[in-house]
């Protein structure tokens, strides 16, 4: 995954600082990542919690040290290639013109390339989520859970300040 995020930042030299969020993983994800990105040139910064918190947990804290105007969340699975940044990077702009407090989620559906093959249950729970969710809240998103959002700093902060759940749906 660095690799891809480092095709794609260095050559456009974009300004970043990326965030890593071991949320009490015990193999060595933390030192692979650190190596990586030193090999790779790129910025990084490894947190560590020695006990899993959940995944909401892990981005509330990762968010919270944001420090550029822009934060993005992207899950390390590479379902969503970071070639759609430029996609939800546009989109955003464009909605930015009106209000600060803006947040683009990707969909893993619209990705061209790039997509974690689901066993068709999984595809089956995610549909049956999705329905609950445009249904009962009146969320309509294409894939709430996508794990590839950018959100102003504006937003971000407002949201995770706020967020409450740690675990599963923490997105939603």
């Amino acid at each position: 995954m660095l690799k891809d995020v480092a095709d794609y930042l260095l050559p456009n030299k974009i300004s970043h600082e990326i965030i890593v969020v071991n949320d009490g993983s015990k193999d060595s994800t933390s030192g692979v990542a650190l190596k990586e990105a030193q090999k790779l040139k790129l910025n990084l910064v490894v947190v560590e919690y020695p006990k899993n918190r959940g995944k909401g947990g892990a981005v509330r804290a990762g968010m919270s040290l944001v420090r550029g105007q822009y934060a993005l969340m992207v899950d390390a699975d590479g379902a969503t290639t970071f070639r759609e940044l430029e996609h939800v990077w546009n989109k955003l702009e464009e909605l930015k013109k009106s209000n600060e407090l803006v947040m683009v989620v990707g969909s893993r559906r619209m990705a061209e390339e790039g997509k974690v093959e689901r066993k068709w249950y999984r595809k089956f729970i995610s549909f049956v989520f999705k329905m609950v969710i445009t249904i009962i809240l009146g969320i309509r998103s294409q894939d709430t859970q996508c794990g590839f959002k950018l959100f102003t700093k504006q937003a971000a902060s407002t949201l995770f300040k706020t967020l409450h759940i740690e675990r599963f749906a923490f997105d939603v």
